[in-house]
Formats: structure tokens, sequence, C-alpha cells
């Protein structure tokens, strides 16, 4: 039995559910929560590729229109792994 369906069922019974009887009812069932890490390393910084030169040191004002691009990448974790937003602006 998953507890997070036997909570659900419960609460919409109107059941109320302390955390001690759903921690005794999920070691009845031999189950336990599974803990995430809060972050997953994506920079392998140990690497012998060439890395880009740092252009802009932190100055993204730009005397014309198109003259500084910046990007952001960020990780969304989903069920099939690590999912990839890229975002790219320009500046001027």
């Amino acid at each position: 039995m998953a507890v997070l369906a036997f909570t659900s069922n419960c609460f919409e019974k109107g059941e109320q559910l302390s955390r001690r009887r759903v921690a005794r009812l999920m070691r009845k069932e031999g189950i336990q929560s599974q803990i995430r890490p809060k972050w997953v390393t994506t920079t392998d910084s140990r690497h012998t590729l060439p890395v880009a030169p740092n252009r802009l040191d932190q100055d993204f004002s730009a005397g014309r229109l198109g003259q500084v691009w910046v990007s952001d990448i960020t990780y969304i974790p989903s069920n099939q792994g690590l999912a990839v937003s890229d975002d790219h602006h320009g500046s001027g």
C-alpha cells in the first residue's frame, strides 16, 4: 500500500493523520521516503577542454543594440532526467 494513496484517501474521507501515525504505517508496510538531493552537480570544472574568455567581466552595458548578449541555462529535474531551459537575451 502506498502511503501517499493511503493519506490522500484518509483526507478525502475527512480523517486526520498525525505524522507519528503516518510513520508507524510506513514502518508497518516496510516503506520509507526517498530524499532527493537539494541540487544536482551539472558542471565539471576538472576538464582539459578550452574555456571561453570572459570578455565582459560583469560589465553588461552596451553602446549599441545587439553588441552584448548573455545567456542562462536552467536545469529542471524531471522523471526522464534533467530538462534544460536555455535563455538568450540581447542588450543594447
